[in-house]
């Protein structure tokens, strides 16, 4: 791809996006230009709506400050540029002024990442010593300050902090420097270096807005174990350490067993009988992947594509968070056309190539922080599949609800859990009434702010709890509040719970005094079902379409009584 079509793709994939611009700043003591248009459209493929802001050449401390309320800061710090002069007289720099520019740096390091603190993503690019490396006196020279910097940012480094390991990428990128260019413009990368960079940095921004990946659909039959089950029997597919093969597929479920572990949800999806495949599952012991750690099993002869729409259906997750893995090219194929979205993994003919070929999804799966309620995912979603089965024995859903015996306990302020309330506010879509997302410092923020309102809640019911699974933010002006931020789980819409909760938020806001609340409602591709939640409420649009209104004069409760706040 030319940088016209490059440039021209990116105006189109931008026109085409929603909802609110996210900022990305990259400061640098080099030219990075052309990263700008390729990361934009990197992220933009992954329905990312981004701009990237770049700072001013060679002025890292000031910019540090400068876009500190970035959603993210990349940081570009060049060894060549670290002072003036030091790229041409590197050969005959002393020991001593080689410590004294480390010493130096380390206070600068130390500096930028403190005025970063509160940033919630920063990507500092290790410092590399890649450009002289055709001089050993002056690679030796380079790599002895890039090794002691490296160290220092280990150890100076914030929770918010990820160090990238720009070696790892030259090895993939061949022609990544330009020295002709860098010497004409201080642009030392090739615009291959930065495709081949930015599809490397893509996953913190997915996790970061909430476009990581959730769900694993396995096949079963040469992808999850060797052989065909229906043909080699229990006993016989390849599993374990007795052959090459089964070693393999023992690495390829060891992965995908950690994956799980971590929150990602794995499903079955195989032309098999339903029974044979629970025999393997429970008896056969080389198997890693056992039957709890499945959450739905679509183990038929019918279409894949159909067997997968099913499971969208029943985890209430769209389809463009998962990921398919077949060792058939007309089941890969059929996938691809029915749900472009989906992520299709061909298991190789070259079986020793399938680990690393899973393995490279932690990328997909990968979260930028971790919660209580990730690491027991699995075991969330197979008490929703109890309900649903408890469900259809009822005939209608009020009747149900009741059974339920559900209970729902409201947190506030300090006591709400900053980790789950941070991932909440960047994964959840579907009934999520402005989609803006919130870092774990930017949830701090509100909590030690007295002019706002932080709500989170936790509801259980006779199958077992929910997790914190509900948020939102109030901001408070004199007698006024508005709703910044309204959202639940897909795991407990249909509960009517959100009406509850936004019910105590209102009387809460009451006994602060508050006469009028204001709501609001940003449209986006996933949240057509809560278009009307305001309106239901007893809110009023207010003349200008933009947001609704209601006076606390007028509250009405809806008297929900099968819902117990505790």
């Amino acid at each position: 791809m030319n940088w016209a079509e490059i440039k021209r793709l990116n105006k189109t994939l931008k026109e085409n996006l929603k909802g609110p611009e996210k900022e990305i700043a990259v400061i640098s003591n080099i030219t990075i230009n052309s990263l700008k248009e390729i990361l934009e459209l990197v992220l933009r493929k992954e329905k990312i709506n981004v701009t990237i802001k770049l700072g001013d050449f060679d002025s890292l401390m000031r910019d540090s400050i400068k876009f500190s309320t970035s959603d993210a800061v990349i940081i570009f710090w060049e060894i060549a540029n670290l002072i003036p002069g030091l790229s041409e007289n590197f050969s005959s720099l002393s020991k001593e002024k080689q410590n004294e520019i480390v010493d130096q740096k380390k206070l600068e390091i130390k500096e930028v990442l403190e005025n970063l603190e509160k940033t919630p993503l920063v990507l500092f690019n290790k410092f590399s010593s890649h450009k002289y490396s055709n001089d050993p006196v002056c690679y030796d020279k380079a790599s002895f300050i890039s090794n002691l910097l490296n160290k220092e940012l280990e150890i100076v480094k914030k929770n918010n902090t990820f160090l990238i390991d720009l070696n790892k990428i030259f090895h993939t990128a061949e022609n990544a420097i330009n020295e002709r260019q860098y010497a004409l413009t201080s642009e030392l990368y090739t615009n291959l270096f930065y495709i081949k960079y930015s599809d490397s940095i893509k996953h913190f921004f997915m996790s970061l807005y909430g476009r990581t990946k959730k769900v694993l659909i396995m096949d079963c039959d040469n992808s999850l174990w060797g052989g065909i089950l229906g043909e080699d029997g229990e006993n016989e597919i390849a599993i374990g350490r007795n052959s090459v093969k089964g070693k393999i597929y023992l690495k390829v479920q060891k992965i995908i067993k950690k994956f799980v572990s971590e929150g990602t949800l794995l499903a079955l999806c195989s032309k098999n009988n339903s029974k044979d495949v629970d025999e393997v599952l429970r008896k056969n012991k080389n198997m890693i992947i056992k039957d709890e750690d499945i959450i739905i099993k679509k183990v038929n002869w019918k279409d894949k594509a159909s067997n997968i729409q099913e499971i969208s259906k029943e985890l209430n997750l769209s389809t463009d968070s998962f990921i398919f893995v077949d060792d058939s090219k007309f089941e890969i194929g059929l996938i691809n056309k029915e749900f472009p979205e989906i992520k299709t993994i061909l298991v190789p003919e070259n079986l020793e190539d399938y680990p690393s070929l899973m393995q490279n999804l932690e990328k997909d799966f990968f979260r930028l922080s971790s919660t209580s309620e990730d690491k027991i995912r699995t075991q969330l979603y197979s008490e929703e599949d109890e309900r649903k089965k408890t469900k259809k024995s009822f005939e209608n859903l009020k009747d149900y609800l009741r059974s339920l015996n559900l209970k729902l306990k409201i947190h506030k302020g300090k006591e709400v859990s900053v980790p789950r309330a941070a991932q909440m506010s960047q994964r959840t879509n579907q009934f999520n009434l402005t989609t803006k997302r919130y870092s774990e410092e930017d949830i701090k923020k509100f909590i030690q702010d007295d002019s706002a309102g932080i709500f989170t809640f936790e509801l259980s019911d006779k199958f077992g709890d929910y997790g914190i699974t509900g948020m939102s933010i109030c901001k408070i002006e004199g007698s006024e509040a508005e709703i910044d931020t309204f959202l639940l789980s897909c795991r407990v819409i249909g509960r009517d719970i959100e009406y509850v909760f936004l019910e105590k938020i209102i009387e809460d806001l009451i006994k602060k005094g508050i006469k009028k609340v204001k709501g609001f409602y940003f449209e986006t591709l996933k949240n057509h079902q809560v278009k009307n939640f305001f309106s239901e409420m007893g809110f009023e649009e207010d003349s200008n379409k933009e947001s609704f209104i209601l006076h606390t004069n007028q509250f009405r409760s809806r008297n929900i009584n099968y819902v117990k706040v505790i």
